[in-house]
């Protein structure tokens, strides 16, 4: 349990309980491999666990967005922050993790550190997409309120694949590997052919393919999930990756997995 926080957060706080959750998750992606160097990034709104007033104290930066997010006007949000390493987010997660504010005008936003001990850093470089994402729900007023970024290393191998390209061809294999995917994911997964990483470009293409899904695979890079909290967007990640491992465990062994429909 996190002892001490910046601005009066007190340790049985819902954010200090928050901030624990995603340190366990940044640990299960580290130990499964999918967060090398400071690969993998998540954003959590927690807009109604802190005190305005709390909030405000202390020393704040200002940061441009690269377009406005109308939806998010005063949100706030924990973010794991750029170059920081998931098996440090683990460890110490107050001195890998930040608060921003998007500010009244929708194009701008605040950052607050967690801790008197370290000082305010950016966060995370796929900010964009996380954010697209964030203000499509706000703007639906639906339950999802996390973002996960993960290099699931299935995913990725699957899309160098020749005949793997699109949503049809990896959710051909994908729903047909493992019967959870029946049960939680029935309609699959989204996929984003190969783009540069935190543009906008990119994140409006994953918006779109996250209209009809929950997991977003991004070719030759690693997939999304979104949730209602930290553990259902990793199971749901963690349950893809699964399929995936099954159908190339196989390949390897030399079979080529028959269809069959779980559904």
């Amino acid at each position: 349990m996190i002892s001490s926080m910046k601005n009066g957060f007190s340790a049985d706080s819902k954010l200090s309980t928050l901030v624990d959750d995603v340190a366990t998750v940044a640990g299960y992606l580290w130990e499964k491999g999918w967060a090398e160097r400071n690969a993998g990034n998540i954003s959590v709104r927690i807009t109604d666990l802190i005190a305005r007033d709390a909030l405000r104290v202390g020393a704040q930066k200002r940061y441009p967005l690269p377009v406005a997010y109308p939806y998010l006007q005063g949100q706030l949000f924990l973010v794991t922050g750029t170059e920081k390493r998931m098996r440090d987010v683990a460890k110490n997660p107050l001195e890998n993790l930040i608060i921003i504010e998007i500010e009244e005008n929708a194009n701008h936003y605040r950052v607050y550190p967690l801790s008197e001990k370290f000082d305010s850093f950016l966060p995370t470089s796929e900010l964009p997409t996380h954010l697209l994402l964030h203000n499509a729900w706000a703007q639906r007023k639906t339950v999802e309120r996390v973002v996960l970024h993960a290099h699931v290393t299935s995913l990725i191998v699957l899309t160098h694949f020749d005949e793997i390209v699109s949503a049809s061809s990896l959710n051909k294999i994908i729903l047909q590997m493992h019967p959870e995917m029946a049960t939680y994911l029935p309609h699959g997964i989204g996929f984003v052919p190969f783009e540069i990483p935190g543009t906008t470009e990119i994140a409006t293409v994953t918006l779109d393919a996250f209209r009809e899904h929950e997991v977003v695979v991004w070719q030759k890079h690693g997939a999304f999930s979104i949730g209602k909290n930290l553990y259902d967007a990793f199971d749901k990640m963690d349950i893809v990756a699964k399929s995936a491992s099954i159908w190339l465990a196989a390949r390897q062994a030399g079979v080529l997995p028959k269809e069959k429909k779980y559904s």
